[in-house]
């Protein structure tokens, strides 16, 4: 896990994308003409989100977790092999190269003057990969 002296854990902002439908809407009925409203869920660290997957899934957590500073020097690397041979998204260089990054934002403003609100992060995550399990 990436903890502790300088090494900084990916962290995302996850909302359901029922959620997000519903601050558009919400924006478009009761924003403000020219203002910006960010509609973004709490933060959750990846590697939390992960043990999240696994526990949803029934599936087991990976036992090793490199952290991203140690994975981003290979990204030209694979992009080469990439160019070769088809590789997964999750090992494309462009996702190699984001190892590490953080996307996170606050909705305060939309929850605020738009009342918009997200489900529980569990709640969602469930729904989400319920989807995903059956395609």
């Amino acid at each position: 896990m990436e903890t502790g002296r300088g090494d900084q854990r990916t962290t995302f902002t996850y909302a359901h994308v029922e959620d997000i439908a519903e601050g558009h809407i919400l924006a478009a009925e009761k924003g403000r003409v020219g203002e910006s409203y960010v509609l973004a869920g709490p933060p959750v660290p990846l590697d939390e989100l992960v043990d999240l997957w696994a526990e949803i899934t029934g599936r087991r957590a990976p036992s090793v977790r490199i952290p991203g500073r140690f994975l981003r020097p290979f990204a030209p690397l694979m992009g080469a092999i990439g160019s070769v041979i088809p590789l997964p998204m999750m090992f494309s260089e462009e996702a190699t190269r984001s190892a590490g990054a953080t996307y996170m934002a606050r909705a305060d403003k939309a929850r605020t003057e738009l009342g918009w609100q997200t489900r529980p992060v569990r709640e969602g995550m469930r729904e989400t990969l319920s989807v995903i399990s059956k395609c």
